[in-house]
């Protein structure tokens, strides 16, 4: 495979070095800075077939984030993810394979259980509304 040295490359390799990018992403930035696609083309396959690109170990990582560290539910990790410019069917296919609807049900009661401690001076039906919007904000 010949060596990709060129500018966008150089870039590229620059951004990949500040914080992990989707292929999409990185497409996307470097369109930007005024690069031409088959140069962005060539680029993102050398990234891609040396391991620095992974789209799909980049789903699992910000899934795992969203879901473990955030507490988001799935409508809310749908919503960060299509931001970022995820493609709707790729998304749907790697939330299929890595999002835990287990792990979601025991982040949705632990955060149930803060909210109602949060709220015990609250009337009941006041408590419970906003309990309710709570979780849906967070895409429960």
């Amino acid at each position: 495979m010949s060596k990709v040295k060129s500018n966008a490359f150089l870039y590229a390799l620059n951004l990949l070095g500040r914080r992990p990018y989707f292929s999409f992403e990185l497409e996307k930035k470097l369109s930007e800075k005024g690069f031409d696609s088959e140069e962005i083309s060539k680029v993102i396959k050398k990234l891609t077939d040396s391991l620095l690109l992974n789209d799909k170990e980049r789903f699992k990582a910000l899934i795992e984030y969203y879901q473990n560290s955030k507490k988001f539910g799935l409508e809310r990790i749908k919503f960060e993810l299509l931001k970022k410019g995820a493609q709707r069917e790729i998304l749907d296919e790697m939330l299929d394979r890595y999002y835990s609807r287990e792990v979601s049900e025991r982040i949705k009661e632990e955060l149930i259980l803060k909210k109602k401690e949060e709220l015990k001076d609250e009337e009941k039906y006041k408590a419970k509304q906003k309990i309710y919007t709570y979780l849906r904000r967070r895409g429960f």
